[in-house]
């Protein structure tokens, strides 16, 4: 399938060099390899993507001997780190897979032939895409684009079945809805509020990965808004501010700080796994009462010296 549409177009020229070197190995040795996930979303949106990942019906043993450098990350998973011309490229073999039976990994993984299969396995509807910049060859077999024109964030499937495999999927569609300012499909409302008090949490650590993106989003309030009507939240901090507009410099540990202002923020924010020094600069961003300015000012930025007190003087503890 060719995409042909006026504003939603994949062109081979706007594909890095080195992308397209790696296909082209992938190609000249007889196996097919595709751009996958949010790499593809991204161009369609006229973005600039932030990482590429392939995927290619080559095994992980064939993957390590066509090329020099390479690195297996998850060969079980089928993944392979590419390292050429200075970049770190992941390729994986694709697989279908099994049940997910600690809310992040599945049992059992299943290499395939298929990119049809391959992508039936992620997410969202817009992550599921594929483009092959060789042949021009685009794959979407979930209407994916139709989705990126209604500004509509769907999943591959059952929502509910979704999150249930990958907990941290939840706190990716929030984060998704911040970024681009997607509405969520009825469906993913209700698993949303179904299941926010009856799964596990995942990592704190791909918790605060999500997050963080989340809060620099341009709709990042609105994504907070659908996260505490749905329960997500409060699940993740026990008090936290009214979720309306508030004038904050696009800094994310002001916005941490601000979503943490009403809970025992050195607490909570320990148990988000911040650094000492980052639950530090955040007390102090409350205690100044999130004046940017205020916060960064140093000694350097005073109008007076300690030479200007002593000639009128002061000494001593007064000084």
């Amino acid at each position: 399938m060719e995409l042909m549409t006026q504003y939603f177009q994949l062109e081979k020229g706007n594909v890095p060099d080195y992308i397209i070197s790696i296909l082209q190995v992938i190609e000249n040795n007889d196996f097919t390899g595709y751009i996958v996930g949010g790499a593809v979303r991204d161009l369609l949106l006229g973005r600039v993507p932030i990482e590429y990942d392939l995927a290619s019906n080559a095994r992980p043993d064939e993957l390590n001997e066509l090329f020099e450098n390479t690195t297996n990350i998850g060969a079980k998973f089928g993944t392979v780190c590419i390292h050429v011309g200075g970049h770190t490229v992941e390729v994986t073999t694709f697989r279908t897979e099994g049940t997910y039976l600690d809310y992040r990994h599945p049992c059992e993984v299943s290499f395939s032939s298929s990119i049809h299969e391959d992508v039936s396995r992620r997410d969202f509807t817009m992550n599921a895409m594929a483009y092959n910049p060789l042949s021009n060859e685009f794959v979407d077999h979930f209407d994916g684009v139709s989705h990126l024109k209604e500004r509509r964030l769907v999943c591959v499937g059952q929502p509910e079945d979704r999150f249930r495999e990958d907990t941290l999927r939840p706190f990716r569609c929030f984060r998704f809805m911040s970024q681009f300012g997607f509405v969520v499909s009825s469906d993913i409302v209700m698993a949303l509020r179904q299941l926010s008090s009856e799964v596990s949490m995942p990592s704190m650590s791909r918790i605060r990965h999500e997050m963080g993106r989340l809060l620099l989003g341009e709709y990042w309030l609105s994504s907070l808004k659908v996260m505490h009507e749905s329960g997500w939240l409060k699940r993740l901090i026990s008090e936290y501010p009214e979720i309306k507009g508030v004038d904050l410099p696009k800094d994310v540990l002001f916005r941490w700080a601000w979503l943490l202002s009403k809970s025992s923020l050195p607490d909570t924010a320990l148990m988000l796994q911040f650094s000492k020094a980052d639950i530090r600069w955040m007390m102090q961003i409350i205690e100044w009462d999130f004046d940017e300015v205020a916060v960064h000012l140093t000694v350097n930025d005073l109008m007076v010296s300690s030479k200007d007190l002593m000639k009128i003087g002061y000494e001593g503890r007064a000084l």
